[in-house]
């Protein structure tokens, strides 16, 4: 608060003192105390007067002394700022507020809201030392980084609805909650929007709401996207980051345009069956087209094949494919989309489908049914993959079924060369195998062997084994047996090594059909004769019920096999003067693991050892 002055009093030393005001001073008298105040009403109210007469008494703050100003200084000063300060208008004045010529310096109010400065030739619009100026464009901020931030906003959640209003959103950045499908986003042209999904819901793409790759999008928690309003209402999705991975990744490919233009591209050609006309119905014969179906797989020249077999079932007359149907070239896979291949008719036919030479051959989600006919080791089967001159690698046959057939091995892996040359990296996984009545080719008779699969490293057994005329890196998983009419579920014969067998259900293993005892009827066998070469058989966590001979048999060297893991339930053979019977027999192993296994309702012994090599390890 400013300071009055202070007036200082001195009245006579005779008692009483007394002092006295005069025009304009009110004195008053309070015991020894005399008070002095401005009596307005006694002052003269003065209409006009000469201002070079009279003064203003100003105080300097920072000296505390108070001087005396005349009206005629002070009016020169107001009217030096009516000279420069034009007052307000709605436009730029072209003189001064007494017709003059602009000066530089003036300034005046613009009623739009503006403070305007003119500098000798235009007004410009002023703005203070702590302000902007638009023409900068934001250059002149103090901090770019901190601006950005300041004006960076994470709004409010909005709900998913049909239609989402990113306008009226609270920020620029904003989470979207819920699941329900958006088919179109309010955003005014040029404006910008973050979102992040907190749930799963379809983004669907259109002509409003334009999306990535043109396909619609399902999000998943915590995925982002970035959305720019554009012309004619149309919002885009300019930037979208998956939580997890690539969203181009996440469509497996499902937003292709030409599925078939894009296979090509990529070297692989489809060839269907369904375009060679085929009936389908199971009874009327489909050979011709059927054989033209594998003519034009063999004279693709892609790097790839997918032979596409449809769900009919298609009827294979026997007298007409005595040799079956072999493929002549490498990477091929028949989908089978359930479809089924069925032999017809009498006559013996050679492994209805066969492959020697060929890698990467696989057979997928396809039904095969046999006539049961079979003379010979080589005819009669389902599959074969052989080799004579090649090391071949990758053969596949998954989720396929197979019944009926007659051949001693249904599903064959053998080696044909001269001691030379390997197959690797097998897998026979989740089939279904059923016999019946007749599907044994020898049942009496112990030299004729016969099994679902069969994978056998050297076709004769004899000649100068090197480590080159394997079978190895073997998977027979998870497949399921019903062994009733034929011996054995798996074999695995002479230089083959590591081999998985794994996870399989084999049921009632030569337990009808004709079969006798004593004939070497197993659930699942290894076998080895001569060749130190079989090694690394890891059996385990199979399920044997209702075997007749023994659940695993192990003839031959296998050098550090392990047996582990599994059920034999029921075994019921007890004749044993011609091989060994039981849950598991070992006949000559060496140095194999047994630990783990469960055995019940075992008729002969639970485990035989038969001239065993050092290093046996039984654990129980």
């Amino acid at each position: 608060m400013t300071d009055l002055p202070e007036v200082k009093l001195k009245t006579l030393v005779n008692f009483p003192s007394s002092a006295v005001g005069r025009v304009g001073i009110n004195v008053e008298k309070d015991g020894g105390l005399f008070y002095l105040d401005l009596d307005y009403s006694k002052l003269a109210v003065i209409t006009s007067f000469d201002p070079s007469t009279k003064d203003f008494i100003v105080r300097d703050e920072e000296t505390g002394i108070f001087n005396v100003v005349t009206l005629e200084t002070l009016s020169e000063i107001v009217a030096n700022f009516n000279d420069f300060y034009l007052g307000a208008h709605s436009s730029n004045p072209t003189t001064d507020n007494q017709g003059g010529p602009l000066q530089v310096g003036m300034l005046y109010w613009n009623t739009g809201g503006t403070l305007k400065i003119y500098d000798g030739v235009a007004w410009q619009s002023y703005s203070p030392a702590t302000g902007l100026t638009p023409t900068n464009n934001l250059s002149d901020v103090n901090s770019a980084r901190a601006s950005k931030d300041n004006i960076s906003v994470h709004g409010a959640d909005i709900a998913s609805t049909a239609t989402v209003n990113l306008e009226t959103a609270t920020g620029d950045l904003v989470d979207v909650t819920g699941t329900t499908t958006i088919t179109a986003i309010t955003l005014n042209e040029g404006h910008e929007r973050t979102v992040r999904f907190t749930g799963a819901l379809t983004l669907t793409n259109g002509a409003s709401l334009v999306l990535p790759g043109g396909a619609n999008i399902t999000t998943v928690a915590g995925d982002f996207a970035v959305f720019r309003g554009y012309a004619a209402g149309v919002v885009r999705c300019v930037d979208y980051t998956p939580v997890n991975g690539n969203l181009f990744a996440r469509r497996n490919l499902s937003d292709l345009t030409n599925k078939v233009t894009a296979r090509t591209n990529l070297g692989i050609q489809e060839i269907a069956l369904a375009t060679f006309n085929p009936v389908g119905d199971g009874v009327t014969s489909d050979h011709v087209a059927f054989a033209n179906f594998i003519a034009a797989i063999n004279a693709s020249t892609a790097s790839w094949v997918t032979a596409k077999i449809g769900s009919g079932n298609y009827a294979l007359a026997s007298a007409n494919i005595s040799s079956g149907f072999a493929i002549t070239r490498s990477n091929v896979t028949f989908e089978g989309d359930g479809g089924t291949l069925t032999v017809t008719g009498s006559a013996v036919t050679a492994n209805l489908l066969s492959s020697n030479d060929q890698s990467h051959i696989h057979y997928k989600n396809l039904n095969f049914v046999g006539n049961s006919q079979a003379n010979a080791f080589a005819n009669g089967g389902a599959i074969a993959f052989t080799n004579s001159t090649l090391d071949i690698t990758d053969l596949l046959v998954e989720d396929c079924t197979f019944t009926n057939f007659k051949g001693d091995y249904w599903i064959y892996v053998e080696t044909l060369g001269a001691f030379n040359n390997a197959i690797q990296n097998v897998k026979i996984n989740r089939n279904f195998f059923l016999s019946q009545s007749g599907n044994c080719r020898g049942p009496t008779n112990i030299a004729i062997n016969s099994s679902f699969v069969l994978v056998y490293g050297v076709g004769n057994n004899g000649g100068p084994l090197t480590p080159n005329s394997f079978v190895q890196h073997v998977h027979i998983t998870n497949n399921v047996m019903r062994a009733d009419y034929i011996k054995t579920g798996i074999q695995a014969f002479h230089n083959v090594k590591d081999i998985v067998i794994s996870g399989n259900q084999v049921y009632n293993a030569g337990q009808l059909g004709g079969i006798i005892d004593d004939v070497g009827s197993y659930a699942i066998m290894c076998y080895e004769n001569g060749s130190f070469y079989s090694k690394h058989a890891i059996i385990k966590d199979n399920y044997i019920f209702n075997c007749r001979d023994n659940g695993f048999y192990i003839a031959g060297p296998w050098n550090n096999s392990v047996i582990s893991g599994n059920v034999v339930d029921t075994q019921t053979s007890t004749a044993t003067a011609t091989l060994p019977k039981g849950g598991i027999s070992l006949n000559g192993s060496y140095g194999p693991t047994v630990t783990g296994n469960r055995l019940m309702n075992i008729a002969a012994d639970g485990i035989t050892l038969s001239s065993q090599r050092p290093l046996l390890i039984l654990k129980l």
